[in-house]
């Protein structure tokens, strides 16, 4: 599998972790972070983003799973 598919499918799978987990919040199921998958991480590494753009990329990313939910 070629890493940007494999980037993609991560981040979907991601965002359905999201909405998931806030659903769950919602109706008093809170984990309190425990099962978060941070898969952030290895995405950032098959897009091989530069540790210079690291903390944009993150705000970026942070920031559509936020809007998932």
């Amino acid at each position: 599998m070629h890493s940007k598919l494999l980037a993609v499918r991560l981040i979907q799978q991601d965002l359905k972790h999201s909405q998931l987990t806030d659903a769950l919040r919602q109706i008093g199921l809170d984990d309190g972070g425990l099962y978060a998958l941070d898969l952030m991480t290895i995405v950032a590494e098959l897009m091989e983003v530069p540790p210079a753009k690291m903390e944009r990329f993150a705000e970026m990313y942070g920031g559509y799973l936020d809007q998932a939910v």
